[in-house]
């Protein structure tokens, strides 16, 4: 039979520290892509999703004529990848209270979705 510490029966909390260095290769996003993850059967509803960073540098234009032609013309920006991520369910909820947490702090509040079809 086993034996539990006081307080200690289900869970035990370990503390976590991030190295001094953790922001040091830190890389400039510009664009968010969530995709949401493929669940199967019952736990279809807690599958997680993926997160994707990337970054778009503006294109280079040599005069009007290469800018127009470039827009009438081109499939789209390629995003370059800067991040892969898969969030299990409960940790993409911590991560949204986290950045929420911390936008509140500075004073900011999340504005409403601008996504055609997401929020009216």
């Amino acid at each position: 039979m086993t034996t539990h510490p006081q307080g200690l029966e289900d869970s035990v909390q370990v503390r976590l520290r991030w190295p001094q260095s953790a922001a040091a290769d830190a890389v400039l996003v510009n664009q968010a892509a969530i995709v949401d993850g493929a669940g199967t059967g019952e736990g279809a509803a807690e599958a997680g999703l993926y997160l994707m960073l990337g970054h778009v540098a503006p294109p280079l234009f040599q005069g009007e004529d290469a800018a127009r032609a470039f827009v009438e013309g081109a499939p789209g920006l390629e995003v370059d990848v800067r991040g892969a991520y898969y969030l299990p369910l409960v940790r993409a909820i911590e991560l949204h209270n986290l950045l929420g947490a911390h936008l509140a702090m500075r004073g900011l509040r999340p504005q409403a979705p601008t996504v055609p079809g997401i929020g009216g």
